[in-house]
């Protein structure tokens, strides 16, 4: 046998799982298509610059699920300075600063007046509402209900960009409108990690990679089950077997549409 357990894709949930079982002694060997791990988080060097694919914020600093997920395997995650860390949006032909409070959401160049006030009508709407009710239905939906301006509805496209998934029309209303919710409770709502992402994917696969195995350049065509149980997975000709298989597809991506097909 190959690997206790076989782990298919190298972003954030294939490393995390990958890292947490390594380092409880387990068998695992991860497989990534490609030669870049970090999946929609992954980021590359520059002119000497670290620079992330897109912006990838850490919600509630050391409470966030990474930062959880390192001190689960003797990790830590470091934090730049709040005094250090501004983003900017380029709008209008000029960088315009992200707005990060409630004071700079009521005063942002990003919209007209008329743009503001329907915006901010959809994010008190976000504060009151349930989330119980709306986990199972989209940001856009909870959006369209509370207003029909298109700015402000392209504003919100952006906001759910940065704390959750780019597509709104798959998003869930529920899981942004818990973390605003969260946010007016917590000291820290977003902190960047010094290095960006590849701070949190370097520590997580040198975990891995002492404890486990990881295969670059692996596209897995299918997951093999044989008799009802799952054994392994097959690239090609080649096969691996393994006890168990965990498959971990983009979170917006239905399973059903990117699972690889099974024997």
């Amino acid at each position: 046998m190959d690997a206790d357990v076989i782990i298919i894709g190298g972003g954030f949930g294939g490393l995390s799982t990958a890292a947490l079982l390594a380092n409880k002694g387990v068998n695992v060997l991860l497989l990534e298509m490609g030669e870049v791990f970090g999946g929609r988080a992954r980021s590359i060097e520059k002119g000497g610059f670290v620079v992330d694919n897109g912006l990838h914020s850490n919600r509630f600093a050391s409470q966030d699920p990474a930062a959880a997920v390192l001190k689960n395997v003797g990790q830590s995650l470091e934090f730049v300075k709040e005094e250090d860390s501004i983003s900017y949006i380029y709008q209008k032909a000029k960088l315009i600063k992200r707005p990060s409070s409630a004071q700079e959401f009521m005063t942002t160049e990003l919209l007209s007046p008329e743009g503001r006030e329907e915006m901010l009508k959809v994010l008190l709407q976000l504060l009151q509402e349930s989330p119980d009710e709306w986990y199972s239905r989209t940001l856009l939906e909870f959006i369209n209900k509370f207003t029909g301006n298109e700015e402000a509805r392209e504003f919100l496209r952006l906001f759910g960009f940065f704390i959750i998934a780019p597509r709104i029309e798959e998003t869930s209303a529920g899981e942004a409108m818990y973390f605003i919710q969260q946010a007016q409770k917590a000291s820290i709502v977003i902190a960047a990690p010094v290095g960006g992402t590849r701070q949190i994917i370097e520590k997580l696969r040198a975990i891995v990679d002492r404890n486990g195995q990881i295969k670059e350049g692996c596209q897995v065509d299918q997951i093999i089950v044989e008799a009802g149980k799952v054994t392994g997975v097959k690239m090609g000709e080649k096969v691996f077997t393994s006890k168990a298989v965990v498959y971990t597809p983009p979170v917006y991506q239905p399973a059903a549409s990117s699972a690889p097909s099974q024997e």
